[in-house]
């Protein structure tokens, strides 16, 4: 069999997010069993590193794409002004229009014509757009978040996010109905996906890599953390939500109790968690072996998107607990002691302590 795997982030073994660890452990499992290429978005410090891509892959084209945070200032202002333009022009969403490339669409087409594939697996909402370019071959999307991203926004004061969001609805409707199946990481994302498509929508898990070495909470001491990139505005607004309502509870019966907040690209505000009491902030830790073993538990009371969380399944992998409401443990079925559920912030203290 024959496949290609397009993806808008490159799945490599130091990924920093739950999505790209996701797809660089299914690349590496399907690199195995069948004939596999890889097209995929890359910015330009990705194309410049030696990154440790899965193995076996019959062949890889990175596409480039600015990343904001790479670009200078003035190409900024200029960039953020042609999104605006596009984005009132075209109704798409303005995240579907950051990943819209000509050189994608090439790179796809080149890979079709070169490998004349089974199918193309499009992984994530942005790269539904491409499915109406892949003429007679078989496309399967899998949607990572139930067709729910937050909406993006380009004006102050929250300023464009209903447009945004309508922009989704439109593109969800119009995208979804071109590729030949479509998936989720759940089960209950697959059904709220196909009550809104009027299509089946299957289930393909997410998996994630099995660490060597077994992490022993127990001996941990009263560590808690709260893992994610900061970047996916879910997590800053849990991250507050932990340090300001959840936490002081915890402390009250457990006063030596401690908050690690971890993760790459930290806005100021987030940094100033670390401030707080009790709140240790220790940025983006590559070696996640030695995170999950500092801790006695994985806290994850997230307040918005939706799709299955791979922090939490990855703090299972490691054996350390995992405390969390229903949004964070969608797809998770395990029982205490691994998972301990709240929603409200004493029930989640009170899973802490």
């Amino acid at each position: 069999m024959r496949l290609i795997l397009a993806s808008p982030f490159v799945p490599h073994s130091g990924a920093t997010h739950g999505g790209a660890i996701y797809l660089f452990t299914l690349a590496s499992a399907l690199a195995r069993h069948c004939e596999l290429h890889l097209v995929s978005f890359a910015t330009s410090s990705e194309r410049s590193a030696e990154l440790q891509l899965p193995d076996g892959l019959a062949g890889v084209a990175l596409v480039p794409r600015a990343e904001r945070f790479e670009s200078a200032p003035l190409r900024r202002v200029a960039g953020t002004l042609s999104n605006a333009a596009r984005w009132v022009g075209t109704g798409l969403p303005l995240l579907v229009l950051k990943f819209r490339s000509r050189a994608m669409r090439a790179a796809l087409s080149a890979a079709v014509r070169d490998s004349r594939p089974d199918a193309v697996l499009l992984e994530m909402a942005l790269m539904a757009q491409y499915a109406e370019d892949l003429g007679n071959t078989a496309t399967v999307l899998t949607d990572h978040e139930a067709a729910t991203p937050t909406p993006a926004r380009l004006l102050p004061f929250g300023l464009g996010r209903a447009r945004d969001r309508a922009a989704w609805e439109r593109y969800v409707r119009t995208a979804y109905a071109v590729p030949t199946a479509v998936q989720a990481l759940n089960e209950d994302d697959a059904a709220a996906l196909s009550a809104r498509l009027g299509r089946p929508v299957e289930v393909r898990r997410p998996i994630v890599p099995i660490p060597t070495r077994v992490a022993q909470p127990a001996r941990a001491g009263e560590r808690l953390l709260f893992l994610g990139d900061w970047s996916h505005h879910p997590n800053p607004e849990a991250a507050e939500f932990l340090v300001r309502k959840v936490l002081p509870l915890v402390r009250a019966r457990v006063p030596s109790a401690r908050l690690v907040l971890a993760g790459p690209r930290a806005t100021p505000a987030v940094e100033a968690l670390g401030m707080a009491a009790g709140v240790e902030f220790v940025g983006f830790v590559p070696a996640l072996d030695e995170l999950m073993g500092s801790v006695r538990a994985l806290v994850a009371p997230l307040l918005s998107g939706d799709g299955s969380r791979i922090k939490v399944l990855t703090a299972l992998a490691h054996g350390v607990p995992v405390v969390g409401n229903a949004r964070a443990l969608r797809g998770i079925d395990a029982a205490p002691p691994a998972v301990r559920r709240g929603e409200d912030p004493g029930a989640l203290a009170e899973a802490c302590v």
